[in-house]
């Protein structure tokens, strides 16, 4: 017999994609800070240099076949920058997962996220149902921290939804 209302479709391993998401978070975010500062500190050296060496391109000139002589520290820093995109779109769009499904939980389920997965590493639980800011006991922390980590899961899409009639 299939009850009418709300179905979950499960993925089958949304549990640990959401875990994955939430442990790596605070990295993630801070490596692709490293890459956004980086890379303008290097676009702007390497414009710097350019300009220094008068290797911008003139275009009020008739175009010149080049001498084919190549600045080896340039190309290192641009092959550099470039090699850093698809790492920094993966890392922010985890990064943007987290903060999406963060939003959508309740403050009991933030306070839960924070403490078990959002530090980088996974602490035992006991650490926090006995924590003096946790309001509740330990069977009320493992019904909370599993609808968390469901709801954080179909905010992001790992988890879907179906109703049936």
């Amino acid at each position: 017999m299939i009850r009418k209302g709300l179905a979950i479709e499960m993925s089958e391993d949304y549990y640990s994609k959401v875990v994955y998401d939430f442990i790596n978070y605070k990295e993630f975010k801070q490596r692709c800070r490293h890459i956004e500062e980086t890379k303008t500190d290097i676009s702007s050296w390497l414009v710097n240099q350019m300009m220094n060496k008068n290797r911008g391109i003139d275009y009020t000139k008739p175009p010149v076949q080049t001498s084919g002589v190549s600045d080896p520290t340039a190309g290192a820093v641009l092959n550099a920058v470039v090699d850093t995109r698809p790492e920094y779109l993966e890392k922010m769009s985890i990064v943007k997962r987290v903060e999406r499904a963060y939003q959508g939980l309740d403050p009991v389920e933030q306070f839960v996220m924070d403490k078990k997965y959002k530090t980088g590493r996974i602490l035992e639980d006991k650490f926090i149902y006995t924590h003096p800011n946790f309001p509740y006991g330990r069977t009320k922390y493992y019904e909370i921290k599993d609808e968390a980590v469901r709801k954080a899961a179909r905010i992001v899409g790992y988890l879907k939804n179906a109703f049936i009639k």
